[in-house]
């Protein structure tokens, strides 16, 4: 796991001129999202390393803790040894940083589902979520649509 102060460190090394762009920079993945409302009007956001759907109506500072509120989730990698919802679909199928497309995974309610995962979701709190049975996960190019 990397710090973020050492980030932190790096991008101002890199903002100096201290370090070139070719070692301080790095390409990585993105998730296009589109949404669209009740009417029909369309938001465009992006994200780094996952966006999910949920049932929760408020999610404030978008920090989803309810894990039985969770429909949907969308990553550009994963990483069973991660914490955050990436853990969830590393413990399914790893997908690397450098490796072309990301996991999408449909999750169901405890009972629907041929088996649970155990996976780490903030420090400290391990949650229970199963993925449902037939074509849970699949490897795609994370356009949510």
């Amino acid at each position: 796991m990397r710090k973020p102060t050492i980030f932190g460190l790096a991008a101002g090394l890199y903002a100096t001129g201290h370090i070139p762009p070719n070692e301080a920079l790095a390409s990585n993945k993105r998730l296009d999202v589109e949404i669209r409302d009740a009417k029909g009007n369309v938001r465009h956001d992006i994200a780094l390393v996952d966006a999910i759907i949920s049932h929760e109506q408020f999610i404030g500072a978008r920090a989803l803790w309810k894990i039985d509120q969770l429909a949907a989730v969308y990553v550009s990698y994963t990483d069973p040894q991660a914490i955050g919802m990436s853990a969830i679909a590393g413990l399914l199928d790893p997908v690397a940083r450098n490796e072309r497309g990301g996991l999408a995974i449909e999750l169901g309610r405890p009972g629907e589902c041929e088996f649970t995962l155990n996976a780490p979701i903030a420090p400290g709190l391990m949650e229970p979520r199963c993925p449902l049975p037939t074509g849970c996960a699949w490897k795609t190019a994370c356009r949510i649509a």
